[in-house]
């Protein structure tokens, strides 16, 4: 059996990152593009997938915030101070879908993700409140395809308002 070891995650910086989008957006001149860094909120009931993710996530150049229950949730995607919200589809007894109905009638251009590690099944997807996500990501895959998410989507919102200004 070989030993564990320490292994550093390299991870890009990308503090700096802006989107094609925005670069374009700012070279056109429309005032809309913000400079600071997304923010992004994380609702999970596990407290090491909300670290995780809140390291994971600062390292590629976002701004992170938590919440571990529905009651603070609720709190947080009723005020809209994020870009992006990043959602468990099982939270403390609660039903995810419902903070993430909440979040497109109050906020409907900000993007959801359903980030679950719950087994979920085409017909379970399709159905419902379900549509509403603007991607479904599963825990047990690999980070990377929670970030393209994430950027895409980030990149689709600025892409609208950069055609709103």
């Amino acid at each position: 059996m070989t030993p564990l070891t320490e292994t550093t995650l390299l991870l890009p910086d990308l503090s700096t990152w802006r989107s094609p989008v925005a670069t374009s957006c700012l070279a056109s001149g429309k005032p809309s593009v913000r400079e600071a860094k997304p923010r992004v909120l994380v609702i999970d009931d596990e407290g090491a997938i909300c670290e995780l993710l809140s390291l994971y996530l600062g390292q590629k150049g976002l701004e992170v915030a938590t919440v571990r229950t529905a009651r603070e949730a609720r709190v947080l995607v009723e005020r809209g101070q994020f870009d992006l919200v990043i959602l468990d589809w099982k939270l403390d007894g609660v039903e995810g879908l419902d903070l993430l109905h909440l979040s497109k009638t109050r906020h409907p251009e900000r993007p959801v993700i359903i980030f679950t590690g719950t087994d979920l099944n085409e017909a379970s997807l399709d159905t419902g409140l379900a549509k509403e996500a603007d991607a479904v990501i599963r825990k047990m895959g690999p980070l990377d395809a929670l970030s393209n998410a994430i950027f895409q989507n980030l990149d689709r919102r600025q892409a609208q308002t950069c055609r709103a200004a």
